[in-house]
């Protein structure tokens, strides 16, 4: 049915000024096989301790084929309220001319976060060659 479940995810709050978003960087990776891309809609679910992201249509066609890491950036506002992400379901509109998928990885990464780690490991080293 093209669904892949993922694995517990963190998640965070950007704060700059504006109104608090979400934010995910998605990298879908898909499998190095024969016939493994898709020509379907692919979309995406972030599931939170406290519900869950709108279904967000990630393309078709040009992306999600053979052995392709495809980028997406999500952003969802603060008010989602779905609380630390725990998990991701991955699936497709059984379109096109050859829908069936085969998924190697799916990684969500939460940017602020990522960004806040990159900047603490900076000013650590800032600070030691001080």
């Amino acid at each position: 049915d093209g669904m892949v479940r993922g694995a517990p995810l963190a998640a965070a709050v950007l704060t700059a000024g504006r109104p608090q978003q979400l934010a995910y960087e998605i990298m879908v990776k898909t499998a190095d096989l024969p016939g493994a891309g898709t020509d379907a809609s692919v979309f995406v679910v972030l599931h939170g301790e406290h519900g869950d992201s709108r279904v967000t249509e990630l393309g078709k066609s040009e992306k999600f084929q053979r052995a392709s890491k495809d980028h997406f950036q999500l952003s969802l506002p603060s008010l989602a309220g779905i609380g630390r992400v725990t998990a991701v379901t991955l699936g497709h509109d059984g379109s096109g001319a050859s829908p069936d998928w085969d998924v190697d990885t799916v990684t969500v990464t939460d940017i602020a976060a990522a960004s806040a780690a990159a900047e603490a490991s900076e000013a650590a080293a800032t600070a030691a060659a001080a």
